[in-house]
Parts: C-alpha cells; structure tokens; sequence
C-alpha cells in the first residue's frame, strides 16, 4: 500500500470509527456523547485537511486546527460556519440549539474540505 493510500485509509478508518460512536450515541439519547464524537470526527478531517496542505499534523485540539484553518484564505463561509458551530461551547446542562447537528456537520465538513461523498468518507 502506498504511504498516500495509508493516511487516506487512516484518516477514514478514525473517521468511521468516530461518527459510529456519535450515531450509536444519538441512537442511546446521549446527545452530549454524540455531540462530543461528532466534534473528533471533525478533528479528524482537519487533521487531513492541514496534513494535505502540508501544515505539521501532530495531534492537536479541535480549537487549535480551526484556528489554523481560519488564517487560510481559501477557506468558504460553509467551512466557517460549521467550525463555529464545532467549537460553539454548550451549556452546562448539555443543552444546544434544536437546529445544531454536528453529526450532519462532521460528514459536511468531509466532503467539503476532502471531497468525501456525502454522508460517507472517500478519498
């Protein structure tokens, strides 16, 4: 195997592992532990994104890679608004808004920043 085709099946491997955790979550009515996996499956796909851009990988917070990605020019409005919805602090009681779906997110965010086909990860 190639040492591209091991990130790409590395960076999918940590991904599907992730949104099954925050789908299994969501399913239990852990909305908190969906929410949580939801936000490292985004990591995730930043980590790829930086890493093909040829900005160091090494493991980093959420908080951190969606600052480095927002000094990026090229980055959409989408992007942006699914970042802020990622790092959005959520209140104490485990409450966010109705309309926030960090699942749907995690996979948009994918196919955005990786052109992974929607609701699934690809190359």
């Amino acid at each position: 195997m190639s040492e591209k085709a091991t990130y790409q099946s590395d960076w999918q491997n940590a991904f599907r592992v992730e949104i099954a955790r925050a789908e299994e979550a969501r399913r239990q009515g852990r909305e908190g532990r969906a929410r949580a996996a939801a936000r490292r499956a985004a990591n995730v796909v930043l980590g790829e994104y930086l890493r093909r851009q040829g900005i160091a990988s090494q493991p980093l917070t959420i908080q951190v890679r969606t600052r480095l990605l927002l000094e990026r020019a090229e980055v959409g409005d989408e992007v942006r608004a699914i970042l802020e919805r990622m790092t959005q602090r959520i209140l104490p009681t485990c409450t966010a808004p109705e309309e926030m779906d960090l699942i749907a997110d995690a996979y948009r965010l994918a196919h955005l920043l990786l052109g992974a086909e929607e609701g699934a990860p690809a190359g």
